[in-house]
């Protein structure tokens, strides 16, 4: 039986990336670096667009939003918005053409 302090120090192991989120979004990941900030606008941008694709993906394959395969739709749909918008996209109806595009919904 694990000790108190064995379970305390699994409890802080990174965790393993999810199977699936690479072959899902190819190439597109989020910025990540000491220079990456989003401006307050941007972040609003993220927001809507994602919560616009959300409702949409919802309406058309409610299935998808199922179980664990929300988790990947979240993270997919996260990881492509910020990186189109940090790329410098801003229009918000191609932005959720081509996040759903992304997860296979267009």
């Amino acid at each position: 039986m694990p000790t108190k302090q064995e379970s305390c120090a699994d409890a802080n192991a990174p965790e393993t990336p999810q199977p699936g989120i690479a072959g899902l979004l190819p190439g597109a990941k989020p910025p990540t670096g000491p220079s990456v900030a989003f401006d307050p606008e941007s972040l609003q941008l993220v927001g809507e667009v994602f919560d616009a694709a959300l409702l949409e993906l919802a309406a058309v394959h409610p299935d998808r939003l199922k179980d664990d395969a929300n988790s990947e739709v979240v993270l997919a749909l996260t990881n492509y918005l910020l990186g189109a918008v940090h790329a410098g996209k801003r229009d918000r109806e191609k932005l959720k053409m081509l996040a759903l595009r992304q997860i296979g919904l267009r």
